[in-house]
Formats: structure tokens, C-alpha cells, sequence
């Protein structure tokens, strides 16, 4: 499934959740940013911590 990155108030990139045997795969970009970002994703009530997002090909980049 795919789901926008809100930054800002805004949808600035994509987040792809897919499943690769037991595990579950995000895996998200933002194209044409820079700088520290954090990734979070939310559902039920609760906030899941992804991780730093990393420079990559112009733009922003975190695999989990």
C-alpha cells in the first residue's frame, strides 16, 4: 500500500508498506529535500518510530 510523507502540513513524498515473508517493509521517499527528518508512522491511537531519514539520488530516503 502507499501513503503519502506529510511534512508541513502537506504531502512532500511516498511511503510503500509491503510485506516480504514475516516482515513488513516501509520503505519511503521525498524527492528534492534535505536535512535531518525523522519518520514516524501513526494508526490506532499509537506512533511507530521508522528512523533518520538518509541523502539519496536529490532527495530524502529510509528503508525499514
Amino acid at each position: 500500500m502507499e501513503y503519502p510523507v506529510m511534512m508541513g502540513g502537506a504531502a512532500a513524498g511516498t511511503l510503500n508498506v509491503t510485506t516480504e515473508g514475516l516482515f513488513t517493509v516501509f520503505e519511503a521517499s521525498v524527492p528534492g529535500r534535505e536535512g535531518l527528518v525523522r519518520l514516524s508512522v501513526y494508526g490506532g491511537g499509537r506512533e511507530g518510530y521508522l528512523g533518520v531519514m538518509q541523502p539519496w539520488s536529490g532527495g530524502l530516503y529510509l528503508r525499514r
